[in-house]
């Protein structure tokens, strides 16, 4: 708890059941301590700002860190995953695979209608599991931007991208920065899908796995 910022500790008693409470909180220490030997920094002494979609920045590192260190983070049921990188940007997203989730409806709303024909083609048990794979890869890409949900995410067609390799996100028929950005599926143990994106598929880039 010591290692926590107020706003985090204000964020963490909002959660309705303990045990996401506590997850939280943990997956925010771990955070620090992950990013303390970059910054040759106590982890404590680490703090965070946020854009206007949730994105975390670092807040009172030296000017040349802010520049150098892109991470972020994403959890789900009792696994997090963290990103670090050197002078890019990075977005990484882990789902659990519920079966039971109506992905027709919510496939609709989100996904681009290539995704659409192969969930609609697709057999029944593994449906579920392919609508996660195109929300995670969706979800890293979005956050590796920093727009969040205010990126229309059906006019991005994430259908092509696997775990072989750094594949280009082609949004069509939305104008933003011009920047080109690449996604990559992990490989994340049963029962979950998880995916990361970046601008510069070149970088080297460390992922940490923990189940908290």
């Amino acid at each position: 708890m010591g290692l926590l910022s107020e706003d985090e500790l204000i964020r963490a008693s909002r959660f309705r059941f303990e045990q996401d409470r506590l997850r939280f909180m943990a997956s925010r220490g771990l955070l620090r301590n992950l990013l303390g030997p970059y910054l040759d920094k106590e982890p404590q002494l680490i703090s965070f700002r946020y854009n206007a979609f949730g994105k975390p920045f670092l807040a009172n590192a030296p000017v040349k860190h802010q520049c150098e260190y892109a991470f972020n983070l994403s959890h789900s049921g009792e696994v997090v995953l963290f990103a670090i990188t050197l002078n890019a940007q990075i977005g990484i997203d882990i789902e659990l695979i519920r079966p039971s989730f109506d992905t027709g409806a919510v496939g609709k709303m989100f996904l681009a209608m290539e995704e659409i024909t192969l969930l609609e083609t697709s057999g029944e048990e593994m449906r579920s599991e392919l609508f996660f794979r195109f929300w995670t890869r969706k979800e890293a890409f979005t956050k590796a931007m920093g727009k969040g949900l205010s990126f229309p995410l059906e006019q991005c067609d994430v259908s092509l991208i696997d775990e072989s390799r750094f594949r280009p996100v082609m949004p069509e028929g939305f104008q933003y920065d011009g920047s080109t950005w690449y996604a990559m599926d992990l490989l994340a143990r049963d029962g979950f899908a998880s995916a990361i994106a970046v601008n510069d598929p070149e970088k080297r880039i460390s992922c940490f796995e923990y189940v908290i």
